[in-house]
């Protein structure tokens, strides 16, 4: 799945209503290419700052600094439910673990 940054960003935010504050590092380049620009894009690992705190779920994804993140099969449902876990209790209503129905695409915690 390939989202815009600022995608990414709301996602999150509409899951713990708190705006998410998003930074990469351990960069390396990646094998896959852009699909909007087909320049490499850079493997990373990704870093949410919120409410003070630090969130570094153990999710690496490939980014393009012109136009998103690449977030293989999976990846998606596991930094949603990480970001849920750390923050769910300052959104979600106080909710933790996943919502009803089996988690994030399937995910169980």
């Amino acid at each position: 799945m390939f989202l815009t940054v600022a995608d990414l960003a709301r996602s999150i935010e509409e899951l713990v209503h708190v705006a998410a504050e998003i930074t990469f590092d351990q960069d390396r380049r990646s094998h896959r290419a852009c699909p909007s620009c087909q320049t490499a894009m850079t493997a990373c690992r990704i870093h949410l700052a919120m409410l003070d705190k630090k969130l570094s779920p153990v999710v690496k994804l490939d980014r393009c600094d012109a136009h998103g993140v690449w977030l293989d099969r999976g990846e998606l449902p596991a930094l949603l439910l990480a970001v849920e876990r750390a923050f769910g209790a300052h959104g979600s209503g106080g909710r933790s673990g996943p919502p009803p129905g089996g988690g994030f695409g399937g995910i169980q915690s």
